[in-house]
């Protein structure tokens, strides 16, 4: 099955986190944001055969609806974790943050926020980070994959997301912030591709942040 073609190793390519602060913990939190992305591309291989027996149970005994919601519930949670994990990472290298504070997300950077208070600390955060790390949040915070992955994460881990369900050999739909109803194997790969898509342009630019010397 096709998976994400990362333009260097992981390891390799977080060792440049190494000249920064917490420089271990900083490398593995981006190391982990891209095995989440990753685990999104083994979600995708083994939801797909599930077309094919709906709404049979799959493998015999598990509900193939069940099933629907534990795959979104997955695809949602790993694409808001592995971008969270990728601001982490920035948190920590580049932002002060320490190792027994509140792990930096995307929604620290995120210069969009109206809320009066938050804005120092997000104006202080995002002064410290490079350019292309800047850049990066930004991309991030503008892809309305993004905002609709968000707006589905929080009801998938807090409360539900409102379902259509079918009788026929269709798949579970899902409602997410009132719009049109979105396929199961639809919002998976959404989530799949929103997480590949801006964890390899951060890999691109950690890969441009100068080598560590051994």
């Amino acid at each position: 099955m096709p998976t994400i073609n990362w333009p260097a190793h992981p390891v390799d390519a977080t060792r440049r986190l190494l000249l920064f602060s917490h420089p271990g913990e900083a490398q593995a939190l981006a190391v982990h944001a891209f095995w989440t992305t990753q685990s999104l591309w083994y979600l995708d291989d083994i939801d797909g055969p599930t077309q094919a027996r709906f709404p049979a149970p799959i493998n015999g005994e598990h509900d193939a609806h069940v099933v629907d919601i534990a795959h979104v519930r997955w695809a949602a949670t790993s694409a808001i974790t592995a971008l969270d994990l990728c601001a982490a990472s920035l948190g920590l290298a580049f932002c002060g943050r320490r190792l027994d504070q509140l792990a930096a997300s995307v929604r620290h950077f995120d210069a969009t926020d109206v809320e009066e208070r938050a804005r120092p600390r997000i104006e202080r955060f995002r002064s410290r980070l490079p350019v292309d790390f800047r850049a990066w949040v930004d991309a991030v915070i503008a892809d309305t994959r993004y905002v609709q992955m968000l707006a589905a994460r929080n009801p998938t881990t807090h409360a539900r997301l409102t379902r259509h369900l079918h009788m026929s050999a269709d798949r579970t739909k899902f409602a997410i912030d009132d719009g049109e109803p979105v396929r199961a194997p639809d919002f998976i790969r959404t989530a799949r591709d929103l997480a590949s898509d801006h964890c390899l342009a951060f890999m691109r630019a950690l890969l441009r942040l100068p080598v560590p010397a051994t």
